[in-house]
């Protein structure tokens, strides 16, 4: 709309009117009839500028985050917020609960003891930047008998808050299908709407009547850690069948997290002249990783993931350096490699089988 009415259209034709009234009037710039209506094309200009943003406004595919949470809103769907990490912190004695640490710009709060010298410690940063980071943590006030402090392994990830994109899939994805009294689509949705959950699968009826499998990664697309799960299962059916989560009395739900299934490639790679092996492969490694990412992503929305010959081939192809792929394999076997509905693609190694 805005393109068709910008100040020099929108002038233009106030001023043709006028000539097409009155020819012999003067128009040009400069002019008594220019200068009175020039103002007026301005506004108008910043009218249509307006007008536009209306209508880019009223409809979820191309709203901006505050009309689009007000329109998801209308549907109970709400942006999550960053959650917090949970990190493993060992100890050669035990810690006081509360005692906070430092490394790496982070402070680290100890919250739950997890056996002799082991501390469930909490990032006080919300998002995924609590979840790398390992090593040597310096404790924020004195300890008696602490002489070594490590940070180790994550007990749940952190994740940062939706995207504007995320939420406006989710919103979408409300809008298929109804969601009622523990149908898929329920199951989809609140299950969805959990902190630090990506994606999820719905198995109904997977072991007998009444029984539900959920199968979920976390936001990033990865296969779970055992805390994510923990926490989903105790919101969803905390008591299986007893009706006291969000799952309906009757429905025995559990939630496992999805496996991932690492990706092994073989191929024949022909080089372009100066090109040597060692050279190419960093780059064809990340064109794999690149396309079993994209499954990774849709893993939620297929039965079964596929991972495709042609699509590997297709990537490795657009490598500098790579003239031709012959005989690619997954896992040894020269055909497409379909993953179970619980199981996510890992990248793996890629080798050149082409004599060098």
């Amino acid at each position: 709309m805005y393109e068709q009415s910008t100040y020099e259209s929108i002038l233009e034709r106030m001023l043709s009117r006028v000539r097409g009234v009155s020819p012999e009037l003067d128009t040009r710039e400069g002019s008594l009839i220019f200068t009175a209506l020039a103002p007026a094309a301005v506004e108008l200009q910043l009218m249509y500028i307006e007008l536009d943003t209306v209508l880019r406004e009223t409809f979820a595919d191309t709203q901006s985050r505050p009309f689009l949470a007000r329109r998801a809103a209308e549907r109970g769907i709400t942006a999550k917020d960053g959650t917090k990490a949970l990190r493993l912190g060992e100890f050669n004695t035990d810690v006081p609960p509360g005692s906070r640490f430092f490394l790496n710009g982070l402070y680290y709060t100890a919250v739950e003891r997890r056996g002799e010298g082991k501390f469930a410690l909490e990032c006080e940063t919300p998002g995924s930047r609590g979840n790398p980071d390992s090593g040597v943590l310096v404790p924020c006030e004195y300890i008696p008998k602490l002489t070594e402090a490590l940070l180790t392994g994550v007990l749940t990830h952190g994740a940062d808050p939706e995207t504007t994109e995320q939420l406006r899939r989710r919103y979408t994805q409300s809008l298929s299908a109804i969601a009622f009294g523990g149908n898929i689509a329920d199951y989809l949705q609140k299950a969805g709407a959990l902190p630090g959950v990506g994606g999820v699968k719905v198995t109904p009826a997977w072991d007998g009547g009444g029984t539900v499998l959920l199968t979920i990664t976390d936001d990033r697309s990865n296969s779970p850690a055992p805390g994510l799960v923990a926490e989903v299962q105790e919101a969803i059916d905390p008591v299986q069948g007893g009706g006291r989560g969000i799952a309906p009395i009757g429905h025995s739900v559990t939630v496992r997290g999805a496996r991932e299934a690492e990706i092994n490639i073989t191929a024949g790679f022909a080089l372009s002249a100066g090109y040597d092996w060692a050279a190419v492969r960093p780059q064809a490694e990340k064109a794999a990783a690149d396309y079993i990412g994209e499954l990774r992503g849709q893993w939620a929305g297929e039965d079964a993931t596929v991972v495709r010959l042609s699509g590997l081939e297709l990537r490795f192809l657009a490598v500098p350096g790579i003239l031709d792929v012959t005989g690619t394999k997954l896992n040894g076997a020269a055909k497409n490699l379909t993953l179970p509905a619980g199981s996510l693609p890992k990248p793996g190694s890629v080798t050149n089988e082409t004599p060098l």
